[in-house]
């Protein structure tokens, strides 16, 4: 096994042969950012993305970093928002940080920051949409578009299907994707702590990019 190097940082993501002009910018800020961290990437694409995942993990682990960057081939962020995760990390002695992000439920044509909650009477994940800029907060649930993740998290699983292919989650009954699944299984299993830093910002190229500032304009027209 490998030496286990403190402080350093794998990027992760997968489709690595369809990334944004966005991803691709911000990665290369966040390589150049002195001092930066970085020591690799960890890459898969498969048309199971569950698959992929699990294989760029696999990949993580054979080296020597710390922590695992999940970051979406369609996000944007600024060049020290990596180095804010790992402060904020260490400072509140979490064991995944993420970032502040922002979904588009295009069914229900919604713009949602991406931090969760778990709610023991509704068996279900809940949207935060209501947070604090610039804060950090324990919560129970995000998405994997920009999370750093530490390796002692993977290290606890009880089997190396860390992402599942399942509709439903097998304890809850409850449908979610597999990140959700994946961070159900941390705070909720294995009792481990996810912290939300919303003063780290990301963009989501869909339609438009999505921001904070798109957000709080998208919650004025429901006012």
């Amino acid at each position: 096994m490998n030496t286990e190097l403190p402080g350093t940082v794998t990027i992760a993501y997968v489709h690595p042969n369809t990334v944004t002009e966005g991803f691709a910018r911000s990665v290369f800020g966040a390589c150049l950012w002195k001092p930066s961290n970085i020591l690799g990437f960890a890459s898969a694409s498969n048309p199971r993305q569950t698959v992929a995942r699990n294989a760029a993990i696999e990949s993580f682990l054979q080296g020597p970093c710390e922590w695992l960057m999940w970051i979406d081939t369609d996000m944007t962020f600024y060049h020290d928002a990596i180095e804010k995760l790992l402060a904020t990390a260490e400072k509140h002695e979490a064991d995944a940080v993420s970032g502040l992000g922002f979904i588009y439920k295009r069914h229900l044509n919604e713009i949602i920051p991406n931090g969760y909650m778990w709610g023991e009477e509704e068996n279900a994940f809940t949207e935060i949409l209501d947070y604090a800029s610039d804060n950090v907060y324990e919560i129970d649930g995000t998405g994997s578009g920009f999370v750093l993740i530490n390796r002692r998290v993977f290290n606890a699983w009880p089997d190396k299907h860390w992402h599942r292919n399942w509709v439903k989650h097998p304890q809850t009954g409850q449908e979610m994707g597999h990140d959700l699944a994946f961070f159900y299984d941390m705070t909720q299993k294995l009792g481990m702590k996810l912290v939300w830093d919303t003063n780290v910002k990301t963009g989501h190229i869909k339609h438009m990019e999505l921001t904070e500032a798109n957000y709080r304009a998208y919650q004025e027209t429901l006012a």
